[in-house]
């Protein structure tokens, strides 16, 4: 294929980021609206409760390729876009484009990096509208800590309780979980001593944790954002491997 016949190409090894990231995705929004732009790919949607918000951008200049005649938006539906990655593994590499003979499907290469194998896959292009956010604001510093541990923590205490209560403190961070006054655990993160002023105190419905509990594999540490402003939903962040960075805001159960 010659180069004149891309409008959008993009290549990178990091395919298995990807595979996680749109895992991610599809357990908040079906169709996802991306905008495509010089400088990368963009993604601002709110789950259909207007509980849960994404932020994405991936970096025009952290791909291996990155080509684009002219910015386009592009609606993908990320249940089937999912079901066409579960294949990829670690070290593969993935080239995803868009042709002016088919401007209509998103086409995607995966390269394996131990064998000659290339699998070629398409998937329909849907119109979509694009939603203009603000993002809410301004948080407090971050509490930083580490994905696998938050990720196991979760699995933990999803059998606890549907509820799961969330506070911050300036260098600490603290999940816990209660059944009926019968049994409860509590795990903190960040610093262990850390006794400074409750920021961020709330409780939220474990499922919502759930649905975006992939965010721990995108990155080895995550960012924790509260804010003692009232009614600001909390703040996660982590990088997307090496191709750029997500920000989610989930609002609590007492929050409009």
């Amino acid at each position: 294929m010659t180069a004149s016949n891309y409008l959008f190409r993009a290549k990178t090894h990091e395919g298995y980021i990807i595979k996680i990231l749109v895992e991610l995705l599809q357990q908040v929004v079906k169709v996802a609206c991306l905008k495509i732009k010089s400088d990368g790919i963009y993604l601002q949607m709110p789950d259909s409760r207007k509980r849960i918000l994404l932020d994405i951008k991936l970096n025009a200049n952290n791909f291996n390729i990155f080509e684009l005649v002219n910015e386009m938006q592009i609606g993908i539906n990320l249940i089937h876009f999912h079901k066409m990655l579960k294949s990829i593994k670690k070290k593969d590499s993935f080239q995803f484009f868009i042709t002016a003979d088919n401007p209509d499907e998103l086409q995607f290469f995966v390269h394996p990096q131990d064998n000659n194998r290339l699998a070629h896959s398409k998937i329909q292009i849907q119109k979509i509208q694009n939603m203009v956010m603000n993002l809410p604001g301004p948080y407090t510093h971050p509490v930083i800590i580490m994905s696998n541990e938050y990720q196991r923590t979760l699995k933990d205490m999803n059998n606890i309780s549907n509820n799961i209560r969330v506070e911050l403190r300036n260098h600490s961070f603290f999940l816990s979980s209660t059944a009926n006054n019968i049994y409860s655990r509590k795990v903190q993160f960040g610093e262990l001593d850390d006794e400074s002023t409750v920021v961020y105190d709330e409780e939220f419905e474990m499922d919502a944790f759930m649905r975006i509990l992939k965010i721990a594999g995108l990155s080895k540490s995550m960012h924790i954002y509260g804010s003692d402003k009232s009614n600001l939903p909390l703040k996660m962040s982590s990088s997307i491997g090496q191709l750029g960075n997500i920000s989610i805001y989930m609002k609590s159960k007492n929050q409009n």
